[in-house]
């Protein structure tokens, strides 16, 4: 089996975590997409809830997304699955940035 069938194969959480992993293990990737707490881009709003402030950070959310997520998905299928996470990040990155404000 080649990589572009194992790829389709995953479910849609399974390739959430993926993301979210490679994300995490490329610096460089992991700073240009993370909130800047000075200079908002709106883009970040949306980027936001791929980058982790640490190894614990990542390995708590992957193992809560892995355990709870199929539960979650069985009962919204996947398009409201993916909005509700989606907006859960927004929501996540306009909380960091009213309540980060000195």
């Amino acid at each position: 089996m080649n990589l572009k069938e194992r790829i389709k194969r995953l479910t849609l959480i399974e390739k959430i975590i993926i993301l979210n992993v490679i994300i995490f293990i490329i610096p460089p990737l992991n700073l240009f997409l993370s909130l800047d707490s000075q200079n908002h881009n709106y883009f970040e709003f949306f980027t936001y809830q791929f980058t982790h402030g640490g190894l614990l950070h990542i390995l708590f959310n992957m193992f809560a997304l892995y355990s709870l997520g199929p539960e979650v998905f069985r009962k919204l299928k996947q398009n409201k699955f993916l909005t509700l996470y989606l907006l859960g990040g927004i929501f996540a990155a306009i909380t960091h940035v009213v309540f980060s404000q000195p």
